[in-house]
This record gives C-alpha cells, structure tokens and sequence, in this order.
C-alpha cells in the first residue's frame, strides 16, 4: 500500500469517519475514544515521516551512489562542462547542492592552495543570491 492511501485512511479513522463509507462513526465507537484518536494521530505522524523518508531517497534530492559520485568525480577531473555532467546524472540540484556542502572545506582548501598564497585575505560578498556566469577559471 502507498503511504499517501493509508494517511488517507488513518486520517478518516481519526476524523471519526469510515473511510469507505464516509460515514460518522457512532459516538460509542472505539474510534471514538480520546485514546484511539491519539494513536491514529501518532500513525499518521509516523507515516508522514515515511513518506518524507521514501521520497528523499528515491525522488529529488536523494543523495548519490557511490558509483554515481565516482561518475561525477571523474568527469570533473576530466574538465567535462558542467551543464553536460548535469545532463547526463539524473538528479536534482538539491542534491549537488548537499553534495558540495558537505564537501565544502576540503573544495575551498584545495582552491585557496592552487589559487592563493600564504597570508592572503579573501572578502565573500554574500549580499547576492544570483550569479550567473560564462566561464570560471578556477574551474580550470
């Protein structure tokens, strides 16, 4: 069953309603009862969880394989254009984003020693939230 279905019937069960009959349950339904209508709200908070859970690792955003980061790894080296390594793994921008946050320290260390000498201070200008751009030597 999919976890959008059983939220579907939890949910009625825990309005007080059949979920195929649409009808209200009597008021001396176990259904009824303020510890029952508890519970079906703790499942439907448990499956919700399951359902965000389901949809991270198999919709967008879901993290890489070990092979499709390896792929990537090895395009990169091989200087392959960016908008191509995109193309060809079928994944979202959310997860290249998570991707190279987490690898976020080893990228900038591994930039300022080709890019910068000892002692040099380096400004970020963060007031921007778009860029956009042709070409990155860095990248190079």
């Amino acid at each position: 069953m999919e976890p959008d279905r059983a939220i579907e019937i939890v949910q009625s069960l825990s309005d007080g309603v059949g979920p195929y009959s649409g009808e209200r349950f009597p008021s001396d339904s176990p259904y009824q009862q303020a510890d029952t209508v508890r519970a079906l709200h703790l499942a439907l908070e448990g499956l919700g969880k399951l359902k965000r859970s389901t949809a991270r690792k198999t919709g967008p955003g879901r993290p890489w394989t070990e092979d499709e980061e390896q792929e990537l790894l090895r395009q990169f080296d091989d200087k392959i254009d960016v908008e191509e390594i995109a193309a060809k793994h079928e994944n979202d921008l959310y997860a290249a984003m998570r991707w190279l946050y987490e690898r976020q320290p080893q990228i900038e260390e591994k930039l300022a020693r080709g890019h910068l000498e000892e002692g040099t201070t380096v400004l970020y200008d963060l007031s921007s939230t778009y860029y956009e751009w042709s070409h990155c030597s860095f990248a190079e």
